[in-house]
Order: structure tokens, then sequence, then C-alpha cells
């Protein structure tokens, strides 16, 4: 597929594995519960922010790709002890922990016996690239632990325990809106009044380390003129999703990204900005705390596609690993499915 036929879908290519019985381990017989959640290429913006009782919360904006999910099983069934879950992979501890916490919270919810149970993790984004991939898992482990209570949880609930299972989430969680999240309280800040316009992203990897590890990261520390330029970032984005201007999107993306600069610093930055400017890009999104950024295009120019071969290109002859081009939707539905 060339790149005006990607252009054209408008889709990722990173799409997640089947589920089906045959990957939950045999011995867990019973019903099933299953959960899927999107995952994110980092931030529009992030910093801190005044709610509105004028106290300073951090909080960000997440950049979502609908078509990069993961997938969550769960089989449970009852046993003597205190929970004990076990995980495929392994290495899934974050969605271990998110595990036990829905059983407890679930049981309790429902008035319902605590289960034991196993957990099986199809994970679509790659981690520690600052992509969504343990929030991912987490929620969809969440959801899969509520479905098989056969209960419905809502955004804020699901928020709460993913604060509770990781310290630190994205909102991925709210799939119907655009909101402002405080990552470490689980809470959002604001809504905002229209959703996302499409906007075509040009990925790629920036920094010297492909992982990040986002437990061992320092919370930004932002001096009072940081502060204020924050809340004029907010007020424009606000403005530009309010109006669907992918132009003052990207303005702010851009400043966001080299605000944040001196915390978690991406050596490329300024010179995929000026591949950006040399090809009608609408500005620059990073991860804040991983290793991927996109340059953001506008999908209604008529010379887009071109613009994004020749960013492409640009990339390459920089030594910047280019990774997917993808178009960030709002998303409609949630859940199971």
């Amino acid at each position: 597929m060339d790149i005006r036929e990607k252009l054209g879908t408008c889709q990722t290519t990173q799409l997640p594995q089947d589920v089906g019985p045959t990957d939950v381990t045999p011995s867990w017989l019973g019903r099933v519960g299953v959960g899927t959640a999107i995952g994110h290429h980092g931030e529009l913006l992030q910093g801190v922010f005044h709610d509105k009782s004028g106290k300073p919360r951090r909080g960000l904006v997440t950049m979502p790709v609908v078509d990069l999910k993961s997938a969550a099983i769960f089989r449970g069934k009852a046993g003597p002890g205190p929970v004990r879950i076990t995980v495929q992979p392994e290495s899934k501890d974050k969605a271990r922990r998110a595990a036990e916490l829905a059983v407890a919270y679930c049981a309790q919810r429902s008035g319902s016996p605590v289960v034991h149970g196993h957990l099986v993790n199809h994970t679509a984004a790659m981690s520690g690239l600052g992509m969504g991939a343990s929030t991912s898992d987490v929620v969809a482990s969440i959801r899969a632990v509520a479905d098989w209570y056969r209960l419905s949880l809502q955004p804020a609930e699901i928020a709460r325990l993913s604060v509770l299972a990781e310290r630190a989430s994205d909102s991925i969680m709210i799939e119907d809106r655009v909101v402002l999240f405080a990552q470490r309280e689980g809470v959002v800040l604001e809504e905002f009044t229209a959703p996302l316009p499409p906007m075509i992203v040009v990925g790629c990897v920036a920094g010297p380390d492909l992982s990040v590890d986002t437990l061992s990261l320092q919370p930004a520390e932002y001096d009072p003129d940081e502060l204020i330029r924050l809340q004029v970032m907010l007020s424009t984005l606000r403005r530009g999703i309010a109006t669907g201007d992918v132009t003052l999107i990207g303005a702010v993306a851009t400043a966001s990204a080299q605000l944040n600069q001196r915390f978690l610093p991406k050596p490329e930055l300024e010179t995929l900005i000026a591949i950006g400017a040399a090809n009608a890009a609408a500005g620059v999104q990073v991860a804040h705390s991983g290793s991927v950024a996109g340059l953001i295009f506008d999908p209604v120019r008529t010379s887009v596609s071109d613009d994004v071969e020749r960013c492409i290109r640009a990339m390459r002859y920089a030594g910047i690993t280019h990774t997917e081009v993808f178009c960030s939707q709002p998303v409609k539905t949630g859940g199971r499915g």
C-alpha cells in the first residue's frame, strides 16, 4: 500500500490480534470476560494547569490512536485465600495488579465473591515508547474483569483503578470525548466542547533510548513563567478543538514539546520542527514520558500526500526512524468490542 492509499483509509496498520477461546489456559474453565482498549501516540499538551478552583494540578491531553488496540481475556474461579491472578505474558505486572484491584472492586460492587483468575493480554503497542502500552493493558484488563462479573464500569471508575495499578495513567479509558486529564489522580479536569478533528500524524522514534521507564521519571517542575505559558497553551488548544483548527492544535503541540524538552530531551526535536516547517506540517507532538514523536498534518490540504512523502524522506535523510502514518479520529464506542 503506497502513502496515498494509506492516507485514504486513514488507518494504522498496527491492528490487535484476534482473541478467542484457544488463547486461554485450558485449566481455567467457566465464563470468559473480554476487554479492549485503544493506544495513543503521546500527548498534544502536558503540564500543570489551574483547575476551576484555582488549584494547580498536573494534566495532559492525549493523542489517541483508535486502531492501535490491546485486548485482554479473563477467566475466574472460586478458591480459598487472598486473590491470586496469573497473567500471560508473565511480565505484565501492571495488568496483573489492575486485575487484582478490579476483582476486589467488582466483587464489592456486585455483591459477588472475589475470585482467583487467569488473565491473557494482547498488546498492540511496544512498551516504553510513550504509546500507552501499559495503560492499554491495564484498561483492557479492568474491562475484562468487569465483563466477567457482567458489570459495565464507567470511565471514572476505570480511571481510578488504573491510577492505583500504575501510579499514573493517561485518558484512553475515556473514549467519547477529549479531556484534560489529571494523570496522577485519575480525574477529568476539563471536558472540551468538540472531538479532535482528523489529523494525519507521521510517527517516528526520537531520542537515544528506545524505551523509557516512566516510573523512574521525576515529575516536571515548572517555573512561574512556564505555568503562565501553559495556561495560554491550554486556552489556544481549547479554541483549536472547538473550531477544528489543526493549525492551532499543531502549534500548541509544538510549544508543549519545546517547553518540556528539558525534562525528557529529544535531540531530534528541532530537526523535526524544521522538517515540519519545510513540508507544511501543522506542528510536532511528542510523548512527554516516552520516545515517540509525530509530525501533524491537516488532511484537508490538497497537497497532503506529497507533503507527507517529502516529510518521510527528510526524516530518513536526517537519520530519524520513521515508524507509522496514522489518522487520529475521535472514538465513539468502547468496552468489550
